[in-house]
């Protein structure tokens, strides 16, 4: 394949984390698709980024990428691709932390499909920062030309989960656990084996470069386990070729509309945040407001780089922009100041437009975290309930808060309640020592309890940003 500016396309990577590699699917209904466009926007990361950027890719791209073919109606894809988006924003994938804990994240925060434009921008969620960036130890990679032309999720899933153990070449798996992570809820052996293992199979041989057999693992006639012997494989030319032929134009795209990180950091050094940047930068030319004199930018700059320089050079010419540079940069980028331009008076004007915004906003980020502290507390009741009912995991959580009491503490307590459930509801000591045995002893119950928490501490971050 060919290579541009010194990157070759058939070395596009996907870098995930074991962690993220090993994560259970099973909550997730995400088409093929819709893994496809996941594993896209992972291989556009590159090494040493430290943050998430917007990702911008034409809808023509988007298009050959998964295979549509000419004749297939645009309204038919549009449907698609907004059916995409929507799972991966909304179905969940759950990953164990290094704390133990399991996180229940979305592939992607945001997206906008521009119809008018042709193109789609794509969030990746920021909660898998620690398994998407930076990557040091324990992670796996492989070359993103393998999955395009898998026809199947399971056989996508498949790939990932013996490309981390590629090089051992064996890898066993409970039967259960392998359902869960390829995200196949078939109950019978039999539809498991047909529709999930052996298409795969197929499938890998014949697109990818690995291959594999399995053994299956018997309980008396009950399948219970599943070893898998991984082998390289040479798939055919024809088989592969084109699958990344979209990439030509991608690259170029983002050739001509990326920053250098010297211009970043300059942007970021007059008050622009790193996120506002990649938002603007993801907006190309599109930044600037009026038609007119987007297309004089267009052809006087050529590229993005060139555009900011320009804005950066009036900048640093003007005598009005000490007090808001990141004001100054931000009109300059919309209206395309061409030279120096007072705005000391619109700023009077702006600012009371933003104070009243910031109100609103403040409003109703509390107005947001009353319901979600309301809901939390019963979530929290909820998971308590259902533990506290079962006998057995009461006395075990009531033995271990007990032990955790102080004597004096534990004392009194006997003395004035006398069985295990009145000590336990009318002490505030006992109940939070059991109660926190229970939430970290059984994290799977209370899931959606540190899901709402999360939330709520991210609003609580916001309203400190806004204050």
């Amino acid at each position: 394949m060919m290579e541009e500016k010194g990157k070759a396309i058939d070395k596009y990577i996907v870098s995930q984390s074991n962690s993220l590699i090993e994560a259970d699917y099973s909550q997730a209904n995400l088409t093929a698709r819709a893994m496809k466009i996941g594993r896209l926007l992972i291989s556009k990361i590159s090494p040493d980024d430290k943050d998430f950027r917007i990702t911008k890719i034409p809808n023509h791209t988007i298009r050959q990428y998964l295979g549509y073919k000419a004749g297939v109606p645009y309204n038919r894809f549009n449907a698609d691709l907004e059916d995409i988006c929507k799972r991966l924003n909304e179905q969940v994938i759950r990953v164990r932390t290094q704390r133990g804990s399991v996180l229940n994240a979305f592939l992607i925060s945001s997206w906008e499909i521009d119809l008018k434009k042709g193109e789609t921008i794509f969030e990746i969620s920021g909660r898998l920062k620690d398994f998407l960036l930076q990557l040091k130890k324990n992670y796996t990679t492989y070359q993103l030309e393998n999955i395009p032309k898998l026809h199947s999720s399971y056989s996508i899933r498949m790939y990932e989960l013996l490309s981390q153990y590629r090089r051992i070449g064996k890898r066993k798996f409970e039967l259960e656990d392998l359902k869960s992570k390829l995200g196949c809820n078939y109950q019978m052996y039999g539809h498991f084996k047909d529709k999930a293992l052996n298409k795969a199979q197929k499938e890998l041989e014949k697109y990818t470069d690995l291959r594999f057999d399995f053994e299956e693992l018997k309980k008396g006639r009950k399948v219970v386990g599943i070893v898998l012997y991984i082998y390289p494989n040479d798939p055919t030319v024809e088989s592969r070729q084109g699958s990344l032929d979209f990439l030509k134009d991608a690259i170029a795209l983002e050739d001509k509309f990326k920053l250098s990180d010297n211009t970043i950091n300059r942007l970021n050094k007059c008050g622009l945040k790193r996120e506002m940047i990649a938002k603007f930068v993801a907006l190309g030319f599109g930044i600037i407001e009026d038609q007119v004199s987007k297309d004089q930018a267009k052809k006087r700059c050529k590229t993005l780089e060139v555009y900011y320089l320009e804005k950066l050079t009036l900048l640093a010419q003007s005598k009005t922009s000490d007090k808001n540079p990141a004001g100054f940069l931000i009109k300059a980028l919309k209206e395309d100041w061409k030279k120096p331009k007072l705005f000391v008076e619109q700023r009077k004007s702006d600012r009371q437009k933003d104070l009243g915004k910031k109100k609103q906003n403040i409003a109703l980020i509390k107005a947001k975290i009353r319901k979600l502290e309301i809901k939390l507390a019963a979530e929290k009741e909820d998971a308590l309930r259902v533990l506290i009912a079962d006998k057995e995991k009461f006395t075990v959580a009531y033995n271990q808060g007990m032990a955790k009491l102080v004597d004096s503490i534990r004392r009194d307590v006997k003395r004035k309640y006398s069985t295990p459930m009145e000590q336990y509801t009318k002490s505030a000591f006992l109940s939070s020592a059991v109660n926190i045995y229970l939430s970290e002893t059984y994290p799977e119950q209370f899931q959606l309890y540190f899901l709402i928490n999360e939330n709520i501490k991210t609003l609580k971050k916001e309203l400190e940003q806004l204050a």
